[in-house]
């Protein structure tokens, strides 16, 4: 709480903390997310039952993987589309999926950059004040997000798409290889996934703090015992004296 402050505002610091910590665990749940590994036992976990359905399940599931491993190497897509077995990939979706590759690694550099920016900046707040006001500001985006896309999920899908893309690569009609193998629901449950992160980081941020103010308590009452014994000893030693 005595940090210095460079000057500005200390409710300043604490609403750009506040931000900086959700944005980095934001960024690091979705990168977590995108890791080939992550991605295939979730993709398997959301799509399994509707791949199964299809005489060609395991050739899918195959081509799925390989555009997934691809996000972290630098193969290009048009060389990945042409090891597909199903069906090779459009212009579109190759300029599609180099975009989204991308993307995940401008995630990266910002991740690096906010923790080194949150590490190194003004602190006039403790963990405590730190994990509310990311649990409020959680909330308020699951609320926002929550109520826009139940009014519509094709505006929010589309309104979130425009922010991230430059044009419109990533919108798809008809028969797209893409939109088969990522439906909707896939999208849906990735967000559940990044958001069900979030909430186990705040949860841990609370059992942190509430352990530290434990610890703190027994080691003050611990003080507080030798301190009394002192002062018990002592006034013995001065009655036996007298």
């Amino acid at each position: 709480m005595t940090a210095k402050t460079w000057g500005f505002a200390p409710w300043g610091w604490t609403l750009l903390g506040t931000v900086c910590f959700f944005l980095c665990v934001l960024l690091f749940w979705v990168l977590v997310l995108s890791l080939p590994p992550v991605w295939s036992s979730f993709y398997e976990k959301v799509m399994g039952e509707n791949l199964q359905a299809f005489p060609l399940a395991e050739a899918y599931h195959r081509d799925e993987a390989k555009i997934s491993t691809a996000m972290w190497t630098r193969e290009p897509f048009a060389q990945v589309s042409r090891r597909l077995e199903v069906v090779p990939l459009t212009g579109q979706e190759i300029k599609h999926y180099e975009d989204v590759r991308r993307l995940l690694r401008i995630a990266l550099v910002f991740l690096i950059i906010l923790l080194l920016a949150f590490c190194f900046m003004p602190k006039p707040f403790t963990a405590r004040q730190l994990a509310v006001n990311t649990t409020l500001l959680f909330f308020f985006s699951i609320a926002v997000c929550g109520v826009w896309i139940w009014l519509s999920w094709r505006h929010f899908f589309h309104t979130f798409h425009n922010l991230l893309f430059t044009d419109d690569s990533w919108y798809f009609q008809g028969n797209y290889y893409i939109l088969f193998l990522y439906p909707n629901k896939v999208w849906q449950a990735a967000g559940g996934f990044v958001a069900g992160g979030l909430l186990l980081t705040l949860v841990a941020l609370f059992l942190y703090t509430y352990g530290k103010d434990v610890y703190s308590r027994k080691g003050w009452l611990r003080q507080e015992g030798v301190s009394t014994e002192k002062i018990s000893q002592t006034t013995s030693d001065e009655e036996e004296r007298a």
